[in-house]
């Protein structure tokens, strides 16, 4: 009942004015409760077919419930802790009610708590008898239909008429019992709906009668969400190195729809939730870090400083010998993943141990993640050797393979931690599983140069006989194709180049961690002119000391000019397509994201241009890359869920997380305090 006078009923495409009626699991009720609104609504009555579950609640009777309880629906777009409210009927909608039913003489039961089940009449004996001890009516609609009323601020009330005793309640034919009760109901039905009609509009009968679908209410089709943009950079093809001014993105079930212009928007779609940020915000893609170790994020400070062989021997391989376990990892995960989506980031590519931790923190979050196992020869908390990290890695692929967020790979940690035979074995388990390989690979020219000359320790080189470049002997084993993921690649020559090229190999490039650890420099626009996908990373919070893709994207496009010796290598526009759309190409995912363009899934970032530092905009992706920090990133979508909104997280806890950071710092730096 709609108090503006109009009746609106909404069916699914399937239904005929000859069988119009919809099985209650098939409708919308999103979509109803949002066209409501749309045309004003703002109280809503109804009317339900129930069950009773109390023997003095006889069919015939007529219940007003004041409470009820809905398990088995949950509105989507809703998922802030922050917001969350209790929906409830409405007192004043109650009253009325209860005084139209008085006035007709009509007996009923004022108060009652009603429950939303999958009926119809099918429960278990258990919920049988927890409805009996908890619930006094139950039927398939109203509470699923209040919640999502409620949840866009009209208000509800319902009356229900008992058609039949419940499954297990005084009855052995509900069936009959419930052809019965409709018969005797109707006229009771009726003689309701037209006083309450009379009381509240002063009519008896609806002034207009509408009937659309959820697929096009009004002229408009219901979405979940639409988000109203100042700017939409979408880095599709299409829209080569430009932005759109004034745009729309659509999302429906974690899926981008549509990107239009805003007034077209407008007049097409409705969104249960529509999000404008059209004054100063520019929407992208998702941020790709195409190279992780996110469990590290509790050695941050660890050994600064300091080369990276010495870095690795003296502060991070002993720090994991002592304090490495699933613990460590599922909470250095967590704050790893906190610091990605507040800056942006919507994918990520890990390599580390425990793979199960990362990815346990990853599906709390709601986070993508590409997770790879770790393959050494030498042991660790983790697992004995090499023949037990490819065990442990079959056995992480497959427990993943059905994760809607999460894949895996493997990751051979490099060539002088792997020797050749395992090598083998990771090209055949990565094969066999269709994964992607992740490996550090030429990291420094001392590392390339000892493999080369076969140099003795402490210099370190690739564990094989052979003397030759590491990619060289990666491409004899068969390991270089395009499952490769071949991370840093400071130390490059021309052969290396040919093989990268020739082999389809990604190169992921770290700019900080790489600064930092002085290991060198990728030549990024070389590589690029050869044809080689280059994607970014941030590598670890303990060698980067942040996961900041703006960051890196700004390093990546600035550090190549330098090296490149040329102010027009790595413009902003590719390092935008470094941290996006060539990311999805590493992971093998750019079917399903790195651009927003119909089809993909909605992984998407607000970024705030509206900042001291941001102003004027001139060019929104020169913005992008050169202005903007992670400070400006106020909103963060993954497959359509909004897990970052006005800068806070949705999923998880931000003071949890950082707490147990700070537990960890303890034990990790023994009398430091933070």
């Amino acid at each position: 009942l709609h108090i503006g006078r109009i009746f609106l009923s909404i069916q699914p495409p399937h239904a005929t004015p000859e069988k119009p009626y919809s099985q209650p699991h098939d409708i919308n009720y999103r979509a109803i409760a949002h066209a409501l609104k749309d045309i004003g609504c703002k109280k809503v009555i109804a009317m339900c077919s129930s069950g009773s579950m109390k023997k003095e609640i006889g069919v015939g009777s007529v219940v007003i419930p004041h409470d009820y309880f809905a398990p088995q629906y949950h509105v989507q777009g809703y998922g802030d802790m922050r917001d969350h409210k209790s929906p409830g009927f409405s007192e004043e909608l109650r009253n009325v009610i209860i005084e139209v039913v008085d006035s007709l003489n009509i007996e009923s039961h004022k108060k009652g708590v009603y429950v939303n089940t999958n009926g119809p009449r099918f429960e278990t004996v258990a919920e049988i008898n927890w409805l009996k001890d908890y619930c006094d009516v139950v039927g398939m609609t109203g509470g699923a239909e209040a919640s999502a009323v409620t949840m866009l601020d009209m208000e509800y009330a319902m009356f229900n008429m008992i058609d039949n005793m419940a499954n297990g309640i005084d009855t052995s034919d509900p069936f009959a019992d419930y052809k019965a009760g409709v018969k005797i109901n109707l006229k009771k039905v009726e003689d309701i709906t037209k006083a309450i009609l009379e009381k509240v509009i002063g009519v008896s009968k609806p002034k207009k009668i509408v009937t659309t679908t959820p697929e096009n209410t009004f002229g408009r089709r219901c979405v979940d969400t639409v988000i109203f943009a100042r700017y939409v950079v979408t880095m599709s093809k299409e829209h080569e190195n430009k932005y759109l001014e004034r745009h729309a993105v659509v999302i429906d079930r974690g899926v981008v729809v549509d990107v239009l212009p805003i007034p077209d928007a407008k007049a097409q779609y409705c969104g249960v939730v529509e999000e404008d940020l059209s004054i100063h915000h520019a929407i992208m893609p998702g941020l790709i870090n195409c190279h992780t170790h996110a469990p590290m994020a509790l050695m941050k400070g660890l050994g600064d400083d300091l080369p990276l062989h010495e870095w690795l021997s003296e502060n991070i391989w002993p720090t994991e010998a002592k304090y490495l376990s699933y613990e460590f990892c599922i909470q250095g995960a967590r704050l790893a993943i906190l610091q990605m989506l507040k800056s942006g980031t919507t994918t990520f590519n890990d390599m580390y141990f425990f793979p199960e931790a990362v990815a346990a923190a990853a599906n709390e979050a709601g986070i993508r993640a590409l997770i790879s196992c770790p393959i050494i020869e030498f042991p660790t908390p983790y697992a004995e050797n090499a023949a037990d990290y490819l065990q442990k890695a079959e056995e992480f692929i497959t427990s993943v393979k059905k994760s809607p967020l999460i894949d895996a790979g493997i990751g051979p940690h490099a060539p002088y931690t792997v020797s050749d035979d395992t090598f083998t074995k990771v090209k055949e388990l990565a094969e066999k599983h269709d994964t992607k390989i992740h490996l550090h690979l030429h990291e420094t020219e001392a590392e390339v140069h000892a493999s080369v000359t076969g140099a003795a320790p402490p210099s370190p080189k690739h564990l094989s006989d052979r003397k030759c470049r590491p990619l060289a002997n990666l491409a004899h084993l068969g390991v270089a194709s395009n499952r490769l993921l071949a991370v840093h690649m400071t130390a490059v020559d021309d052969s290396d180049v040919d093989t990268l090229s020739k082999n389809d190999v990604t190169v992921i490039h770290c700019p900080h961690s790489n600064l930092k650890l002085a290991s060198g420099f990728c030549p990024v626009q070389r590589l690029a002119n050869a044809g080689v996908t280059v994607a970014l990373g941030t590598d670890s919070n303990a060698s980067n000391n942040t996961l900041d893709m703006f960051g890196e994207m700004k390093t990546a496009a600035t550090l190549a000019k330098a090296v490149a010796q040329d102010a027009t290598a790595v413009k902003a526009y590719e390092a935008l397509k470094m941290a996006t759309v060539n990311g999805a190409k590493a992971l093998g995912l750019d079917k399903r994201i790195g651009s927003l363009e119909a089809g993909k899934e909605a992984d998407i970032v607000a970024v705030d241009l509206g900042g001291v530092h941001t102003m004027p905009v001139y060019n929104v992706i020169s913005d992008l890359v050169y202005a903007t920090g992670r400070e400006d990133v106020s909103d963060v979508w993954v497959a359509g869920k909004r897990l970052v909104q006005k800068g806070e997280l949705t999923t998880l806890r931000t003071e949890e997380v950082l707490e147990n950071a700070r537990r960890w710092a303890e034990r990790l730096r023994p009398g430091r305090h933070l």
